[in-house]
């Protein structure tokens, strides 16, 4: 299944290697009010949030993937 991310700009990432992943969290110092996270979201539902002020937020956004 597919995933994706989208930066602390807003822009997003189609299927990201670990590196460019790294690098994007680095730049979470640097978050706005209006982006302040980095997301990775997969295709199965599944989507994992990263803040300045919090290690990791997990949650289903859709499918019938437990949790």
């Amino acid at each position: 299944m597919a995933y994706f991310t989208y930066d602390s700009t807003g822009e997003e990432h189609p299927e990201p290697g670990e590196a460019r992943i790294r690098r994007i969290v680095a730049r979470l110092g640097d978050a706005d009010e209006e982006h302040p996270d980095f997301s990775l979201q997969h295709g199965s539902g599944w989507s994992l949030s990263i803040f300045p002020s919090c290690p990791c937020l997990g949650a289903r956004t859709s499918g019938d993937a437990p949790f």
